[in-house]
């Protein structure tokens, strides 16, 4: 069955969207924090000899999106979940592309 407009409008207004619950974050917060570790481990194994500057830009990589996630959330807010699921897979997508233009001229042995 079809949900009209003004049944989502209306249920929008209430506020009666699902919100997470304690155990909810709880839970994700236990799985960044068992995951984080053990992406800079293998970002400094894979490094080798430049596993400072390798850990660093990791790092920083994390915590600009950590910082902008929230404000890209908030924008993308009006536009409904898709949009903003439309953009969290683009980017990676453009990122790869971008590398592929990046590398192909170079010899990878």
């Amino acid at each position: 069955m079809p949900t009209s407009e003004n049944t989502i409008r209306a249920t929008e207004a209430s506020g009666s969207r699902p919100r997470p619950s304690a155990s909810d974050s709880a839970g994700f917060a236990f799985a960044i924090g068992v995951a984080a570790p053990a992406v800079i481990e293998t970002v400094g194994l894979l490094a080798g000899p430049a596993r400072g500057t390798a850990v660093s830009l990791f790092t920083f990589f994390l915590f600009t999106g950590a910082g902008i996630g929230p404000v890209v959330a908030s924008a993308a807010a009006p536009y409904g979940a898709a949009a903003l699921m439309y953009g969290v897979a683009g980017a990676p997508a453009l990122g790869g592309g971008l590398v592929l233009i990046a590398s192909s001229g170079r010899r990878i042995r």
